[in-house]
C-alpha cells in the first residue's frame, strides 16, 4: 500500500511534466515514490508539503502550519538536512529534490535573516 503523504511529495518535487500536469499519477513503482519512501518518515512528508519551494522560513512558522512543536519541527529539519546531505549512497539530483524543500539549506543567507541554517560542522561548501 502506498503512503500517501509521499506521494504527494513526490508529485511536488518531481520534475517530470506529466506527472506535473497530472497526466500521469505516481505509485509505488515510481522512482520519486521508491527514492523517497525508504528515507522520509510521513510526519518529514507533512513538513516538507508545509514548505513552499525555495522559501525561507522558520521552524516556528512551520510548527503552526502542521500544529507541532517548534523544537520537535527543528530536530525533524536536522534530519532531513543529513538526509539531503550528498554522500556515497545518493545521487546529487535526489539531493537537490530533498533539499529545495529544506529551509536548513538556505546556508549562505545573511546572518539574522531569520531562516534556520545548517551548523558549521555539516556544512561541505
Amino acid at each position: 500500500m502506498a503512503r500517501e503523504l509521499i506521494l504527494k511529495l513526490g508529485k511536488k518535487i518531481t520534475d517530470r511534466v506529466d506527472v506535473k500536469l497530472g497526466m500521469t499519477k505516481l505509485d509505488e513503482d515510481s522512482p520519486e515514490y521508491y527514492g523517497l519512501a525508504s528515507v522520509v518518515t510521513d510526519e518529514m512528508a507533512e513538513l516538507a508539503l508545509a514548505m513552499k519551494v525555495r522559501v525561507p522560513t522558520t521552524p516556528a512558522e512551520i510548527g503552526k502550519k502542521v500544529g507541532k512543536d517548534p523544537v520537535y519541527v527543528e530536530q525533524l529539519f536536522d534530519q532531513m538536512s543529513m538526509i539531503g546531505r550528498p554522500g556515497p549512497w545518493t545521487t546529487f539530483a535526489f539531493c537537490s529534490a530533498i533539499t529545495a524543500h529544506l529551509p536548513a539549506c538556505r546556508s549562505r543567507r545573511r546572518p539574522g535573516s531569520g531562516c534556520y541554517k545548517l551548523p558549521d560542522k555539516w556544512r561541505w561548501s
